[in-house]
């Protein structure tokens, strides 16, 4: 592997602030909504994700995918491998693969754009997995950027539970003073 660093674009809206540098992957329509990137994650077939076959076989970079696609050159996910290291199966969605995935192969960075998982209740299933896996890479160490705008590791105030009208909100401000989160 050439970078410890990996930027994962999805969907939301902050793709937007993504700058593109560095090892890219995507997952679903980002294979047409990204500006570029290395790798695609495919969890559902092309045609579910509302891409076209022609497209794949015309792509250059890696797809990852649960099983192969026919004429099409794919890597398969190692997902008896991922379940028996991180000893679960906790998969709600593409993007908890992607993080696994990551982690599987020694990441040391992951840098998150349009994973928003906003508004809550378009991603009432999804997000919880997204958080459980970024939690599973912070836990050995791995840094997770989140990008600002991004609902995800965050509650609907932007603060710890039971700091609003307390004076814990001044602890709470004191100790994230200075920890925007900034891409280097």
């Amino acid at each position: 592997m050439e970078s410890n660093t990996v930027t994962i674009v999805a969907l939301g809206a902050t793709k937007a602030q993504c700058p593109y540098n560095g090892e890219i992957w995507t997952l679903n329509q980002g294979f047409y909504k990204a500006l570029r990137f290395d790798k695609l994650f495919l969890v559902h077939s092309p045609k579910e994700c509302g891409i076209l076959y022609k497209d794949l076989a015309e792509f250059g970079g890696e797809i990852v995918s649960m099983y192969s696609i026919p004429k099409i050159r794919t890597t398969t996910y190692p997902f008896k491998q991922i379940c028996k290291r991180f000893h679960t199966s906790y998969f709600p969605d593409t993007l908890a693969y992607m993080i696994a995935y990551a982690l599987y192969y020694n990441y040391k960075e992951i840098k998150l754009y349009g994973a928003d998982m906003s508004p809550p209740e378009d991603y009432i299933w999804e997000r919880p997995g997204v958080e459980y896996w970024i939690g599973i890479a912070e836990g050995m160490g791995v840094k997770v950027w989140r990008p600002p705008g991004s609902s995800i590791c965050r509650t609907l105030t932007g603060r710890p539970y039971g700091t609003e009208g307390d004076k814990r909100i001044r602890i709470w401000k004191e100790v994230n003073e200075g920890t925007t989160q900034n891409v280097s």
